[in-house]
């Protein structure tokens, strides 16, 4: 809080003040003196606020000299709320002066769950809460804290406002996939000679077929399996006489995304297809975090073609080891748009001396 400056009235010297003090002496010269100096001043002392010179009696403050009430109530603060001037004490926050706490609220930001006003403000996506509403469980899809909406069977939840447009069924995924399929095609230039089967699973199937646990805070949102079945045929005396190779893919994606969440995570596993036929070399023995890290890249490629901008910032603040790290590798090695100068990179790099982890580009 802040209280307003005290006020005194000041009488301005006159020429009959200054005669009498010339005739102290002694004791009192030093006042003399002094008297005599503020005699002058106020010859040329002027009003903070008006600027007309003052004579006679004014007021004075800390911030100035006045010559009315009048001029010295409007140099008073107001308060930002209501507009009343600030004549005692009063509330400051950030900056702006409030006359009072009924004032003071009507500028605080407001918790976007229980409307109350917030001094200390927990902001979660660019969205305002109290510390109890930041707190709860949050959404799934936009991340935000969850208060009612729709909880599936491994216990992820998806807000009322973001459920009607995720992505639930074999249906409405079908049709995103064969576009996600039609841009990578786009952005590499690459069709594969096979397409890969389309399964919706919940996180515990996921994490039954995957070897990988994801980073703290993270959930998986897709796998790429691939099986090579070769079928071998013998005549009578046991020579080959026949050999076929079959090969089964299957891409799991995650129930309950969102399009451009759905479209990112079908990139991200159909660049596990590309790389497996045209790069085998990467896909058997680099490390994790090179396959991974260039399918993070055209996924991200996506999101900036599709202007997927939440999508894009997931992917690039990724906390994962081989994700994230890999992601950021390609992105600063080579930056966007620069497919070919990765393709150039696969072709020609020796796996065996990659390191175990993403080194770091400045």
């Amino acid at each position: 809080m802040s209280q307003h400056d005290n006020t005194m009235m000041t009488r301005a010297p006159t020429a009959h003040r200054r005669h009498a003090a010339r005739r102290i002496g002694g004791v009192l010269a030093v006042v003399v003196t002094v008297l005599l100096t503020c005699a002058t001043l106020a010859a040329e002392l002027r009003c903070t606020t008006c600027n007309k010179t003052i004579s006679g009696s004014y007021l004075r403050s800390e911030r100035g000299a006045y010559c009315s009430k009048e001029c010295l109530l409007k140099s008073l603060p107001t308060c930002a709320a209501c507009g009343r001037r600030l004549t005692g004490k009063h509330l400051k926050w950030r900056g702006k002066n409030y006359c009072s706490i009924e004032c003071l609220e009507q500028h605080l930001p407001h918790c976007e769950l229980c409307g109350k006003p917030l001094r200390n403000v927990y902001t979660i996506n660019g969205h305002a809460y109290c510390e109890r509403d930041a707190k709860r469980p949050t959404c799934e899809a936009c991340g935000l804290p969850f208060i009612q909406g729709h909880t599936f069977a491994d216990g992820r939840r998806a807000c009322s406002q973001c459920y009607p447009v995720l992505v639930l069924s074999t249906k409405a995924a079908r049709p995103l996939f064969l576009e996600a399929q039609r841009e990578l095609e786009a952005l590499t230039g690459y069709r594969s000679p096979t397409e890969p089967s389309l399964r919706l699973v919940g996180t515990h199937a996921l994490r039954e077929r995957s070897d990988l646990a994801p980073a703290q805070g993270m959930t998986q949102r897709g796998l790429y399996d691939r099986h090579v079945v070769v079928t071998t045929t013998k005549n009578v005396f046991g020579k080959v006489i026949d050999k076929k190779q079959h090969v089964r893919e299957t891409v799991y994606i995650l129930y309950g995304l969102t399009p451009p969440a759905f479209l990112s995570t079908a990139t991200h596993e159909l660049t596990h297809d590309l790389i497996a036929e045209c790069y085998p070399e990467i896909a058997r023995k680099a490390p994790l975090w090179v396959e991974e890290g260039i399918c993070q890249y055209l996924a991200a490629e996506l999101c900036r073609t599709r202007g997927y901008r939440h999508t894009l910032a997931e992917i690039a603040s990724n906390p994962d080891k081989a994700y994230g790290d890999g992601y950021r590798y390609f992105h600063r090695a080579f930056g966007p748009g620069h497919w070919q100068d990765i393709v150039r990179w696969m072709e020609t790099v020796r796996t065996e001396n990659l390191p175990e982890t993403a080194p770091h580009v400045p």
